[in-house]
């Protein structure tokens, strides 16, 4: 959010951007809510505690992304 932009605050690209498809499991979500710990003055536990209910429906099962420079599509972040 850049509130100094003015209205709307948050600009969210078309779907049809988001080309790059990666699938994540369970046990990458509980490894990335434990990489989340580590940094305990920017996120407190309970932040820890509600984001990965709320990640893993809002993903569902994949992070979709946008490629910097245009490719195609993929499920590859290094491809």
């Amino acid at each position: 959010m850049v509130p100094q932009r003015g209205e709307p605050q948050l600009l969210i690209p078309e779907a049809r951007y988001f080309t790059v498809r990666v699938p994540f499991t369970q046990r990458d979500l509980d490894a990335a809510q434990q990489a989340m710990v580590c940094h305990r003055t920017q996120f407190s536990e309970d932040q820890v505690r509600r984001l990965g209910p709320v990640a893993a429906r809002v993903w569902n099962g994949e992070i979709r992304l946008i490629h910097a420079f245009p490719t195609g599509a993929s499920t590859d972040l290094f491809r």
